[in-house]
């Protein structure tokens, strides 16, 4: 069992002090970032918990910073998780349970798939938690393996059970091994534990063997907040929700609250052993010195406090998360820090990015918290954060909030009549009082509301279901011409789209030895989403079928193991001629009318409706003008290309062409010839 007396890394700690001067400034340090699963903020030693023993986290904290007001946007595992890759909101990448795969774009710009391309070396062990396909697995990750439980003991091939934690503990001690001190690396270490085993309602916390005894002789304390008088203070639908529901499995008696409550202390115990047995055989491979190590945990955790299990709601207990950054490069002035600024989930991608010197994706919604760590941060931080849950599920109430420096605002929007939550945490940190319709908070609770609102609406409006879930309801994406405007463009006038679409008829079945060409002309807003679809076509809905241009290239998907992407990026605020080329299975990407990229299609694509200036079922739009879309049933030679570019008409198989003058009565009409 590990113990506080491990030398990683209090005593390592002396050591890279020694060896710093001989690591080159250039130099880019590895990384291991280790995620818990159900882990509340305070469930560590170093958080002043008095009982579990964190020996490994408590050591990292001392050496580094903990953050203990770090949390997540939305407390649940799938959601949190996405959020932790891409950087952004639920509202954004719209990913939990019971929804389609992490979209390719969303995926493209995680921060292992960024790592990959600047040159790291990228693994992952353990629980991934998102569905993502194939085709963006391999350009995110060198190595993956994913590990899952139900049940946690693994029978190994000599007859013997393993548990999870422990594999997963030896799978990334290979990885390790497999690294090489020339190209450095990123290794994220996803743990299952101390999730439950939901289905075993006798034993819903299996520990590893390695922790057996521990906390036998301690007497666990009721919950805080337990007293029956705070859960009946909740509205009906929380009394009813899963919240409760699952309290009655797992600590609705004492006896049962004793024993299951020993039980999920072992398995965070474990967590931090397994912590210490990887770090340990980093130092051994002569990593440890440049080795920036993150720990955190997915969501929070209830654990019988309000008369909850699980997590999912507003409340600190479900939405406050471990955080402790560890940097051996760091200088002594530095570290031992409790830093008090908002951290969320968000911002991890960032971090990682930041430590790694890649460039992080506009994209994201967090922020690197690596100068908060350093004490260089000077940028104005963080006054307030969104926060929101969206998961179809009859038994957990979706909501959306704010939380502030002071006030915490929470609405369950879906309930009638909508049923908001007010918090003062000055006056009460523990939450116990709804102020919202308190006539002195009234002026509070309208600015939350607004704030609310905002921020909202700038991440992606208000809720809609997955566009799979309606998915054929509209199979064809409305026609919104009425929504557009006309400015100047390259032919004369042009049509500026702004969260509105137009459909230009069908794309034909493409086979891989048949020719096709694509030309328009295209400005795109400063502001103009990364994932907005310019052009593109998607069959009736279907996430897994379609082509599309954005501001970063072009993709061609059908399947999940037949995909293509062409990574360039647009210039914003000027018109840009854009062509593609398909001369059987040979693509020729242009910009401008010179040739940027090449790639190969292998696969073919079935006939689907052409759209302009975005894809309804995806909610994937533009800010910004389109101009001149002509597409060919033939293959584009390069002069012809750039005769487009200089505004001459190329005639011959010109199968679609679309521009202002080409609508009318509110419909794109095709040219075929």
């Amino acid at each position: 069992m590990i113990t506080g007396n491990r030398s990683y890394p209090g005593i390592m700690i002396l050591l890279c002090l020694l060896t710093l001067s001989s690591i080159s400034a250039e130099g880019r340090p590895n990384i291991i970032f280790f995620l818990s699963d159900d882990q509340n903020a305070g469930f560590m030693g170093c958080a002043g918990h008095p009982i579990l023993k964190t020996p490994i986290m408590d050591q990292l904290a001392r050496e580094g910073v903990r953050f203990d007001n770090m949390f997540v946007t939305t407390s649940i595992c799938a959601a949190s998780r996405a959020s932790i890759l891409t950087g952004l909101y639920e509202r954004t990448h719209r990913y939990t349970f019971g929804t389609p795969p992490l979209q390719p774009q969303f995926a493209m710009n995680s921060y292992p798939a960024v790592l990959k391309r600047a040159g790291y070396r990228t693994g992952f062990v353990g629980k991934l938690g998102v569905g993502i396909p194939e085709p963006e697995r391999k350009e995110m990750f060198d190595s993956i393996v994913t590990l899952n439980r139900s049940p946690y003991f693994k029978k190994q091939p000599d007859g013997s059970l393993r548990h999870l934690s422990e594999i997963t503990g030896d799978t990334a001690i290979e990885f390790l091994k497999n690294c090489k001190k020339e190209q450095p690396f990123c290794l994220s270490v996803s743990f299952n534990a101390p999730h439950a085993e939901d289905n075993d309602k006798e034993n819903p916390y299996p520990w590893p063997k390695a922790m057996d005894g521990l906390y036998d002789d301690v007497d666990i304390p009721a919950p805080r907040l337990s007293e029956p008088a705070i859960f009946e203070s909740q509205p009906e639908f929380l009394k009813k929700s899963l919240n409760r529901e699952r309290w009655f499995w797992r600590w609705d008696t004492p006896e049962k609250y004793q024993r299951n409550v020993r039980a999920y202390y072992r398995m965070i115990s474990g967590i931090d052993n397994v912590m210490g047995r990887v770090l340990k055989e980093a130092e051994k491979l002569g990593f440890a010195d440049s080795t920036v190590v993150i720990f955190s945990g997915d969501n929070g955790y209830y654990k019988g406090q309000r008369g909850f299990a699980g997590k999912w709601s507003h409340y600190e207990e479900s939405l406050r998360v471990p955080l402790i950054i560890y940097d051996p490069r760091s200088k002594q002035a530095v570290t031992n820090r409790v830093a008090s600024h908002t951290a969320l989930n968000l911002d991890i991608p960032a971090t990682i990015l930041s430590y790694s010197g890649a460039q992080i994706p506009q994209t994201y919604h967090g922020r690197s918290l690596q100068g908060l760590v350093e004490g260089t941060e000077t940028a104005e931080w963080r006054k307030d954060f969104f926060c929101e849950h969206l998961m179809n599920h009859p038994a957990i109430p979706k909501y959306e909030g704010i939380r502030d420096e002071r006030f915490v605002y929470a609405r369950y929007f879906q309930q009638q009549p909508v049923f908001e939550f007010l918090h003062d945490l000055k006056t009460d940190p523990d939450q116990l009082k709804n102020l919202a319709s308190s006539p002195e908070y009234i002026d509070v609770l309208w600015a939350m509301r607004k704030r609310c609102d905002e921020a909202r609406d700038s991440l992606g409006g208000e809720f809609k279901p997955h566009p799979s879930k309606a998915r054929n309801t509209n199979p064809n994406p409305p026609e919104k011409p009425a929504q557009l405007k006309t400015v100047t463009g390259p032919s004369g006038r042009a049509f500026e789209f702004n969260r509105a679409s137009m459909r230009a008829g069908q794309v034909p079945a493409l086979g891989t030895t048949e020719s096709f060409s694509w030309s328009f002309w295209v400005k795109l807003n400063p502001d103009s989403p990364r994932a907005g679809v310019i052009i593109g076509n998607r069959g009736n809905g279907d996430a897994m079928q379609f082509m599309k241009f954005t501001s970063h290239g072009v993709q061609f998907y059908n399947t999940s193991k037949n995909f293509l992407k062409i990574t360039k990026e647009l210039p914003v605020g000027r018109w840009t001629h854009v062509a593609l080329v398909k001369d059987g299975t040979s693509l020729r990407y242009y910009l401008d009318g010179k040739q940027t990229a090449q790639a190969t299609l292998s696969f073919d694509m079935p006939e689907l409706p052409l759209l302009i200036g975005g894809d309804p079922s995806a909610d994937e739009y533009i800010s910004g003008a389109i101009d001149e879309l002509r597409v060919y049933n033939r293959s584009l030679n390069e002069s012809e290309v750039a005769r487009l570019t200089e505004n001459e008409a190329v005639a011959e198989g010109l199968y679609l062409y679309h521009a202002v003058d080409n609508v009318q009565s509110g419909r794109l009409i095709p040219q075929s010839k």
